[in-house]
């Protein structure tokens, strides 16, 4: 006899994929997307698709509609925590990098590395403890942009105590060489109190600031850093007192 199979519909307006920011590979497991409103009471924990969309396909409408006044937030979480938490309005503001497939809007984001992800193979790493000048604290959701001979930019993030890991692919017109160059650049606003987990839109406006060279020379800037292949080489601010040796220290421009 054959079987009956009944198809449900169900409607999203809007997705989210995730690639890793040091590779550019998609990343397909180990993800939670919850929508939480402001006042912490949970709207759902995304479905995942086979090819890495998290979506809300039982959302109640109110919360579908993309003009709807009600604002909640995602939460992005690496249970296997390989990368930084993240969270995103909802719902997603304009000018956020997305494309529309059949009339749901798809987010594709990149995920930034967290200070306790290993190595990855074929890559280099740049490790540092951020802390601002100013206050003398670590320094929490730094962005910080780092750009190869080759013109590619890659991203990574400081956590909330000021620990960033950037991994980085190397320039294969120079392999088999052992190292390579890299720009550096640093946002940071500095507040009160820091949040809990970086706020997308908040997280890319951050206006610019300068990495130390030297603690006793103002107006030097570590802006530039060499990276090893297969190893983990941290820029610090030279001239910090012993226990504060391994600090790469931010101030303004």
């Amino acid at each position: 006899m054959a079987a009956l199979l009944d198809q449900v519909v169900l409607r999203a307006s809007a997705g989210l994929g995730f690639v890793d920011a040091s590779s550019g590979l998609p990343v397909l497991d180990g993800l939670r997307c919850r929508l939480i409103r402001p006042d912490g009471h949970l709207l759902g924990i995304a479905a995942q698709t086979p090819s890495g969309v998290h979506h809300w396909p039982a959302l109640p409408a109110q919360w579908r509609d993309a003009a709807a006044p009600q604002l909640a937030d995602v939460i992005v979480e690496d249970l296997q925590q390989r990368f930084l938490p993240l969270s995103v309005p909802w719902p997603f503001p304009a000018g956020l990098p997305a494309s529309v497939h059949g009339g749901v809007r798809l987010l594709r984001l990149s995920l930034n590395s967290a200070p306790q992800r290993p190595l990855p193979p074929g890559m280099a790493s740049i490790s540092a403890l951020l802390v601002w000048q100013a206050a003398a604290r670590p320094a929490a959701w730094v962005r910080v942009s780092a750009s190869d001979a080759l013109g590619r930019v890659f991203l990574g993030c400081s956590d909330a105590e000021g620990r960033l890991a950037l991994h980085l692919p190397m320039p294969r017109p120079s392999r088999p060489a052992v190292d390579a160059p890299v720009g550096l650049r640093f946002f940071f606003a500095p507040l009160a109190q820091a949040p809990k987990l970086p706020n997308l839109p908040t997280w890319l406006a951050q206006p610019e600031v300068r990495a130390l060279a030297r603690v006793d020379a103002p107006a030097s800037a570590l802006d530039a850093w060499r990276i090893t292949a297969g190893q983990s080489t941290t820029p610090v601010t030279e001239g910090l007192d012993e226990p504060r040796r391994s600090e790469l220290r931010l101030v303004p421009l």
